[in-house]
Parts: structure tokens; C-alpha cells; sequence
């Protein structure tokens, strides 16, 4: 084979991997973005040392939000 096929080959395989990668790292910041919501929501609930219904009901919620997102990157390896 001649180098600038090889070159070429190789070129196409980082640049796969490439895009591959920077879609799972979108998916990852969106985990990332949902837990640092949720952990927001309940420092605050958790700050006066009492949960009332409405922030147990956001809480809840926030935490939901951070296990959609976990399984949608953990299904998006299955593809």
C-alpha cells in the first residue's frame, strides 16, 4: 500500500472516532448539568434542616431528570 492511502485510511477512522466521541461527551455534560441541578435542589431543601412536600416534589424530580439522562447515554452505546 501506498502512504497516502494509509493516510488517508487513517484520517477517516480519527475522524469517525471523532464524531463517535463528541457525542457521547454531549450526553455526558447533559448527566453532568442534571446532577448539578439536583444536588442544587437539595442543598437547598436540606439548608433550613426540613424538606416540605413542594421541595420533596422538586427534589424528586431533579433526581428523575439525572436517571433519564444516565439511561439515555447508557443506551446510546447500544446503537
Amino acid at each position: 500500500m501506498n502512504s497516502d492511502l494509509i493516510l488517508g485510511v487513517v484520517s477517516l477512522v480519527l475522524f469517525i472516532l471523532a464524531g463517535v466521541f463528541a457525542a457521547k461527551w454531549m450526553k455526558a455534560k447533559i448527566i453532568l448539568k442534571e446532577v448539578a441541578e439536583a444536588l442544587n435542589v437539595t442543598y437547598d431543601a436540606l439548608n433550613d434542616n426540613t424538606i416540605s412536600k413542594e421541595e420533596k416534589t422538586k427534589i424528586l424530580k431533579e433526581w428523575a431528570d439525572v436517571a433519564a439522562a444516565v439511561k439515555g447515554f447508557l443506551g446510546s452505546f447500544k446503537k
